[in-house]
């Protein structure tokens, strides 16, 4: 799951800091040098995408969830520069999201990477949504 705060794309699931960290607040309303300093448990941090991207550098395919709004240009322009400086291949990545506008405009700018619409609850007609975006899953 990935959301923004300070500029950075973070990897990390809850909204909230406090059940997987020492920190306290939303993770989107806090500074970079806050997320930094935290322990997410056994003296790891919370991890930017980047760094996820660099661990892994291109050797199996990453899923990555579009978690908050305003990630779908980032995550996008991400995905570029891991493909130019990590030896990424589009056919590696998927992208998914609760928040279908937010993977609609992850889908106008890489149409070349497989989609995911996630979907929690009724209406039934979301599955319509997933195949109006042509998502793989």
């Amino acid at each position: 799951d990935v959301q923004a705060a300070d500029g950075e794309l973070w990897v990390f699931h809850d909204r909230r800091l406090e059940r997987c960290t020492n920190g306290k607040g939303v993770l989107t309303e806090q500074s970079r040098s806050y997320l930094e300093q935290l322990d997410a448990g056994e003296g790891e941090v919370i991890p930017t995408l980047w760094q996820v991207m660099e661990i892994i550098a291109g050797r199996c395919e990453l899923h990555i969830e579009l978690k908050g709004a305003h990630t779908a240009d980032a995550v996008a322009a991400l995905t570029r520069r891991a493909e130019v400086e990590l030896g990424f291949t589009p056919g590696q990545w998927v992208v998914s999201s609760f928040h279908h506008p937010e993977l609609a405009r992850f889908a106008a700018s890489r149409s070349d990477i497989r989609l995911g619409a996630l979907t929690a609850n009724l209406p039934l007609n979301l599955a319509q949504v997933a195949d109006e975006l042509g998502a793989w899953s």
